[in-house]
């Protein structure tokens, strides 16, 4: 049974160069320093251009931000990482990730890549708080943590040990 944790990171991501910066990372379409630019296959929902492309991946995630005129410097996005107990990403776990990319997408901007830089592959996925639906409110860490309670309750009934990893204190709030 493969064993799987989400992590959510801890960082507040409000500077204006954290959405170029975590789609440069996690597509690594840049140096980084772990490995040499790869440029990873894109993975995405909830955004408007097609074909997705890294470039236009930063403008959707940016445009949808900008339709807030938010007085305070508000989180832009969440960070979360998927980690596997397994050598590889078998077509369960694909689907399993491409399911919850699928749910945070039918409202938020969303992205994510498989890296294989660890002992163990991990996802990391990264979600806009900002939706592109009109009325709907930004994806607070409330809101992500009914999302969370959601997805721990689809995982109950698969074959996977499912443990969230919340060092910022989100998912109970």
């Amino acid at each position: 049974m493969p064993n799987i944790i989400l992590k959510i990171i801890n960082n507040e991501y409000t500077n204006d160069d954290c959405i170029p910066n975590m789609i440069h990372y996690i597509y690594r379409t840049k140096n980084c320093m772990s490995r040499k630019t790869e440029q990873l296959p894109i993975f995405c929902y909830g955004v408007r251009t097609f074909p997705p492309q890294y470039t236009y991946l930063i403008t959707d995630f940016r445009s949808v931000q900008k339709s807030v005129n938010a007085a305070e410097p508000y989180r832009h996005l969440w960070h979360l990482i998927f980690s596997f107990n397994c050598n590889r990403i078998t077509a369960e776990i694909n689907n399993w990730i491409n399911s919850i990319a699928g749910l945070f997408g039918l409202a938020y901007p969303v992205c994510y890549s498989y890296h294989y830089d660890t002992d163990n592959p991990h996802c990391h996925m990264v979600i806009s708080t900002i939706s592109y639906l009109p009325d709907t409110p930004p994806l607070t860490d409330t809101l992500l943590s009914q999302y969370l309670s959601q997805l721990k309750t689809q995982y109950e009934t698969t074959d996977f040990a499912f443990q969230i990893d919340d060092e910022g204190g989100y998912y109970n709030v």
